[in-house]
């Protein structure tokens, strides 16, 4: 595991205002073994990894270092898609705007 593991850790209980009890009811992680792992003492099991990465919604590259995207790869790939998709449908409508523009103007 890289060295970040325990900085993105802190950081992560920081910015969402928790506290190591916090942690420990959301996952079952007992406070003092959240408190060893930002302190560098120890490294999370695969569990605990798994466990905090859904806690934050990070990625569990992202958690250990691997990775400097806040978002897992899955979602990423779905909002891109959504991007896609979005922008396909306001070019759709903006030719319906104009065509529907068009329509009128030859009316008037």
């Amino acid at each position: 595991m890289t060295n970040k593991f325990a900085e993105r850790l802190r950081l992560l209980i920081k910015d969402n205002k928790l506290k190591y009890k916090d942690v420990e009811t959301k996952t079952g992680i007992k406070a003092y073994t959240i408190r060893n792992y930002v302190n560098k003492i120890c490294e999370p099991d695969i569990k605990s990894l798994l466990l905090l990465s859904d806690l934050f919604n990070v990625s569990t590259d992202y958690l250990v270092g691997y990775s400097d995207s806040l978002i897992p790869e899955h979602l990423n790939q779905a909002l891109l898609r959504f991007k896609q998709e979005l922008l396909a449908a306001a070019e759709d409508f903006n030719s319906q705007i104009a065509l529907i523009s068009a329509n009128h103007k030859r009316r008037c």
